[in-house]
């Protein structure tokens, strides 16, 4: 791919190579982080319910759940609360609460610990060292999440990173 720029002093043109030197990791992405969100909303509904009923073994539920749970995590990246209501979310029972982007982090740890380690592995592959690079591009609705960017910028000491594509 080859990325173009002409600006009003000077054009810049670079070759990126796409190759299958990097590992897909299946199991780091956004819906896991929706993931954490959904269990923690479950516990917390099956707990304001009560009488050992829980929710995660109606599937009509279940969706309803990480339908909205998907919307708030989108929210948590441009706010820092954000409240959920889901009218009848079981047997007519309504269901109501609030994440932080705080617990949202917590409940997310590993997820960020496990953030940087596709970049690391294309560097080693790649034999480049990182003050060699000169633009990590995010790509993907997950990369709007504020603690993702964090992670990267301090990996790669840059107080800002790329985001002229739709992330989408």
């Amino acid at each position: 791919m080859i990325f173009y720029d002409m600006g009003s002093s000077s054009t810049y043109a670079a070759v990126v190579y796409f190759s299958s030197c990097g590992k897909v990791n299946p199991e780091l992405g956004g819906q896991h982080m929706e993931l954490r969100l959904v269990e923690y909303f479950a516990d917390e509904f099956n707990a304001q319910v009560g009488g050992g009923i829980d929710v995660r073994h109606f599937p009509k539920a279940m969706a309803t759940l990480k339908k909205q749970v998907k919307r708030r995590k989108e929210m948590l990246s441009a706010n820092t609360v954000a409240p959920i209501s889901v009218e009848s979310l079981d047997d007519g029972v309504d269901f109501g609460s609030t994440m932080n982007r705080e617990k949202f982090e917590d409940l997310c740890q590993d997820i960020w610990d496990k953030s940087l380690l596709p970049v690391k592995e294309v560097l080693q592959h790649s034999g480049l060292s990182l003050d060699l690079i000169y633009a990590l591009q995010l790509i993907g609705g997950a990369t709007r999440v504020p603690k993702l960017q964090a992670q990267l910028q301090q990996f790669l000491g840059r107080k800002q990173l790329d985001r002229h594509l739709d992330a989408d």
